[in-house]
């Protein structure tokens, strides 16, 4: 997948979100527009609903997400606006086979 942002996965309470798989899957990370990369916006919500952090190839939160040969990648420009490739709050993460990209283990 060629895409700007990274997979958003997001719950307000932990156990909301489950049993998502994420398997064969590649993320392609590149600048296409002018958008700043590090808002998410969640609304409706309560409140603000505007969260400000770096950019992720992977964010979950509150959820259990399996992975299995995912990887991903980032252009240049990209790599400079990001934070870790992975933001896990409250989240269960499984890796089945390890992935792939710029922090790889």
């Amino acid at each position: 997948m060629d895409c700007e942002n990274g997979i958003f996965i997001y719950a307000d309470s932990v156990g909301s979100i489950g049993d998502i798989s994420i398997s064969d899957s590649s993320l392609f990370l590149r600048n296409k527009t002018h958008w700043e990369k590090d808002t998410h916006d969640i609304r409706p919500c309560e409140g603000e609903g505007i969260l400000t952090q770096p950019m992720n190839a992977l964010y979950v939160k509150n959820a259990s997400v399996r992975l299995e040969n995912f990887t991903w990648d980032a252009d240049g420009d990209m790599k400079g606006q990001m934070g870790d490739w992975l933001y896990a709050d409250g989240a269960g993460i499984e890796r089945v086979v390890p992935h792939a990209g710029k922090d790889a283990d």
